[in-house]
């Protein structure tokens, strides 16, 4: 491609396979909390993070919003998620 520029020959390359030596990843083990309770446990966690948003910023929901760092569309399906209506957090 470029003039004069030297070319890559087989020869240049590694007799191996570079990435052989890669492993896998190790499976989980069964100390590790499941995801299934990760999960819940990030839920309440964004629950509460809501409730005290929305307990700080009563009837404002552009400045929840804001507290917790996302758009006001993202606290509205986090508000369904958790069960609290719009008009009445």
């Amino acid at each position: 491609m470029s003039e004069g520029a030297p070319t890559l020959e087989p020869e240049h390359l590694p007799p191996t396979n570079p990435f052989a030596t890669l492993t896998r990843p190790a499976p989980p083990s069964t100390s590790t909390p499941s995801s299934t309770s990760t999960g819940r446990r990030a839920a309440e966690a964004e629950g509460e993070a809501l409730r005290a948003a929305l307990a700080e910023t009563p009837g404002n929901l552009t400045a929840a919003a804001r507290v917790l760092g996302v758009a006001r569309s993202t606290l509205y399906r986090m508000m369904l998620r958790h069960g609290l209506s719009p008009d009445e957090p």
